[in-house]
């Protein structure tokens, strides 16, 4: 892992967004996880299948409140896939539960077996418009052009969809948690992408603090 501190690392990445991104990450995630823990127990289900769409709580919960909250932040609905992720400049931020537990390491767990076709087309760093961009994300070949007025300003529609994930620099950060439906485990973040063996590697990472009242709610 790159030997420098989480502050400098954020500004580096993000320019001055870099210190909210960095305060407001774990919030996010704690927020997310309390929502969720709570739809579980409402639902009555012995099984944890209300809690396991937690991942789609949290690249929701990014996306209503970043591009409100951090300067340059916004929103790209990604074809195909029925969620949104928030790319701050050219930086994707891409939320995932890596584990169930407080042991399995976040560096070595695998995304998926086999990961999602849309998770490899984010995570592999795709850098420019081809038809194989358009394999990776599951899409036609020729996706109709948005009409005008049909999205609201903030969110980016097919095709265009396609040059912002293409134009990206290849940066994905990767916010990292584990968590059971009773408790948020841990919270990280760094950059990654998607290796061969469905590892997320990458060459910084930082576990961010949820703050006390955070811990106590997702507790």
């Amino acid at each position: 892992m790159a030997d420098v501190d989480g502050s400098t690392w954020a500004r580096q990445l993000f320019g001055p967004a870099g210190p909210a991104l960095r305060d407001l990450v774990p919030h996010l995630v704690a927020d997310a996880h309390v929502a969720m823990s709570a739809a579980q127990h409402t639902s009555g289900l012995r099984t944890q299948h209300v809690y396991g769409l937690v991942w789609r709580r949290t690249l929701q919960q990014f996306a209503d409140v970043l591009p409100e909250a951090v300067a340059g932040a916004r929103r790209l609905k990604v074809p195909q896939a029925g969620y949104e992720v928030v790319v701050v400049g050219d930086v994707a931020l891409f939320p995932w539960r890596y584990a169930r537990d407080a042991v399995t390491d976040p560096w070595t767990a695998v995304m998926g077996d086999p990961p999602s076709p849309t998770r490899r087309g984010i995570l592999r760093g795709v850098r420019r418009v081809s038809g194989q961009l358009a394999l990776d994300l599951d899409l036609p070949a020729a996706p109709p052009a948005a009409q005008a007025g049909d999205e609201e300003p903030s969110v980016l529609v097919e095709p265009s969809v396609l040059v912002e994930l293409a134009s990206l620099t290849g940066t994905v950060v990767v916010v990292r948690y584990a968590s059971t439906a009773s408790e948020l485990l841990r919270v990280l973040w760094g950059d990654g992408h998607l290796a061969e063996d469905g590892t997320v590697p990458g060459r910084f990472g930082e576990d961010l603090t949820v703050p006390a009242a955070d811990q106590r709610r997702a507790g």
